[in-house]
């Protein structure tokens, strides 16, 4: 059994002058000697283990629900209570005008007559008048964009010839003027020095026509070539 901490006699001694003797008698209580438990924690110190609190628990936090907001009635609007004799007219359309193209362009050049043959270009020797603009320069003019009074000039994929100066003929021997097929968008979409095309050629020197007399054939192909 654990010790309680009481100091507990069962037997009491016979002590004569100071002196013990062999007289011994039960610690009775009834007995005018009797001695009583007491408390010494010196001699019969306690040996039970000293109690550890039970831990507190931490109670969970409650989310806080955030309250759903109401919405704002809608107030509908009240239709007008016609009058007699007054006409209620529709509300105005505003129509926005059409957006013109933005100009395009940049090096004044200018055109020939339209063919469906590159090479009777030369062969008809046309003169270059119509006014035109080319967003870049003829040397490398390979899809750029042809335009005449600020919009995207429709070529229609034909063969036009094209120079810098006015009123230039189309001379077989002259370096001056390009053959250019300038597609239905405004974009040329085949481009060669107008000597070649004079003989046939093309600009990568590998392509030529057995179309000597100048018919309806549109060539085929596309030249990748550039001067």
């Amino acid at each position: 059994m654990a010790n309680t901490g009481s100091k507990i006699y069962r037997t009491l001694r016979l002590y004569k002058d100071g002196v013990r003797t062999e007289h011994v008698k039960p610690n009775d209580s009834r007995d005018p000697n009797h001695i009583p438990p007491f408390t010494d924690i010196v001699s019969c110190f306690t040996d039970a283990p000293t109690p550890t609190p039970a831990p507190v628990p931490t109670p969970t936090p409650v989310p806080v629900v955030a309250p759903t907001p109401t919405p704002a009635p809608i107030t509908p609007t009240p239709t007008p209570t016609p009058v007699p004799g007054v006409i209620v007219l529709p509300p105005a359309v505003v129509v926005k005008p059409p957006v013109s193209p933005a100009p395009v362009g940049g090096t004044g050049i200018f055109l020939s007559r339209a063919d469906k043959n590159y090479i009777r270009l030369c062969q008809n020797n046309y003169i270059m008048s119509s006014p035109a603009s080319i967003a870049g320069t003829l040397s490398v003019g390979l899809d750029k964009m042809v335009s005449q009074d600020g919009e995207p000039f429709d070529g229609g994929g034909f063969w036009y010839a094209a120079t810098t100066e006015s009123n230039r003929p189309t001379t077989q021997t002259d370096n001056g003027w390009y053959a250019i097929q300038i597609m239905q968008d405004g974009t040329i979409g085949n481009i060669t020095l107008g000597k070649l095309a004079c003989r046939g050629g093309m600009v990568d020197d590998d392509w030529g026509t057995d179309d000597e007399g100048g018919g309806d054939d549109d060539g085929d192909g596309r030249f990748l070539g550039l001067l």
